[in-house]
């Protein structure tokens, strides 16, 4: 996927003609449509009255991406999959125009886990932390011959696809990460195969107003063939760099080892993992200047320091 399928922002005339596709063509009304980067998203309500959240590609290229959410579901439903942490279900799909994908799920109304925006609200997070690792390694343990739109691009060995990643990423560092590269590949025989969500963070976690269960949004990085405890290592990074509490992330890694504990080959692979969240966390300090609530400087510094100095465990 090339940078310029990442750029296009509708217009209001766009905009306009998506909500009467949505309303002449779907049969819905429309509540609320808004463009959040990649993807026109809202409210809209059927005709009996039940509300429901609409996704749709602003390029065909995002689509391939966004088609991974309902690819996951039937994947799940094929294997019999229920979640510790309900995943929104997909209730109608479709493309806009030909083109552009779209997908009609489960409205989920109620607040976010945990906010970036909001650092000190903690206590929802570390109440659900045992919810969030069974779901982290149920994900992690699922086993499928059948691929993802993203496995395509964790294709080679495990070093060639994080190779892969930082030179992908380096064009945005300007800081010295040889140390952590070499941290990474003496570790890296030790890192396996594994499912995941890709972007498990608990601001893309909903506590429903309705049922008071938690739903897992924002789905479409989801892979089966990339990293092992991909999602344990993202989350414990993000919490602790962007949500900026060490100790929630302490507690977070406490939380598996107590469900599930970390074999001696595990404990290595999650670290070569962590130093690759460490490098990809410079990009995001990066990406995230002026941003509210964005990855902070100072703790990625913090991270990558008790990283390479044996302070994770």
């Amino acid at each position: 996927m090339n940078n310029n399928s990442l750029e296009h922002r509708f217009d209001t005339d766009e905009i306009n003609s998506f909500c009467k596709y949505i309303t002449e063509d779907l049969g819905y009304d429309v509540i609320k449509i808004e463009q959040q980067w990649r993807h026109i998203t809202g409210r809209i309500m059927s005709k009996d009255g039940h509300l429901y959240f609409i996704k749709m590609a602003t390029t065909p290229d995002i689509g391939i991406r966004t088609r991974t959410e309902f690819e996951w579901q039937q994947i799940r439903d094929s294997l019999g999959i229920q979640l510790p942490i309900k995943i929104p279900r997909i209730i109608a799909a479709g493309m806009y125009k030909g083109k552009l994908y779209w997908h009609i799920s489960e409205y989920i109304d109620g607040p976010l886990l945990a906010d970036s925006t909001h650092p000190e609200s903690v206590d929802d997070l570390i109440q659900y932390l045992p919810q969030i690792v069974q779901t982290i390694k149920a994900i992690s343990d699922i086993k499928s011959d059948k691929q993802l739109p993203r496995d395509k691009e964790f294709e080679g060995s495990i070093e060639e696809v994080l190779m892969k990643e930082i030179q992908k990423w380096s064009p945005d560092i300007s800081v010295d990460i040889s140390e952590l590269v070499e941290f990474m590949l003496s570790r890296i025989k030790y890192v396996k195969r594994g499912a995941c969500h890709g972007d498990f963070v608990p601001w893309h976690i909903i506590k429903s107003n309705t049922d008071g269960m938690l739903y897992l949004i924002d789905n479409e990085s989801t892979a089966l063939h990339r990293l092992f405890l991909y999602d344990l290592a993202y989350m414990y990074h993000r919490i602790y760099t962007k949500l900026k509490n060490p100790y929630v992330a302490r507690l977070l890694l406490d939380t598996y080892e107590k469900l599930y504990g970390f074999t001696s080959e595990d404990r290595e692979g999650f670290l070569a993992i962590l130093a690759l969240r460490a490098i990809g966390g410079y990009k995001d300090c990066n990406a995230d200047i002026g941003i509210i609530g964005g990855a902070d400087e100072t703790m990625q510094s913090h991270f990558v320091s008790d990283l390479l100095h044996g302070r994770i465990f």
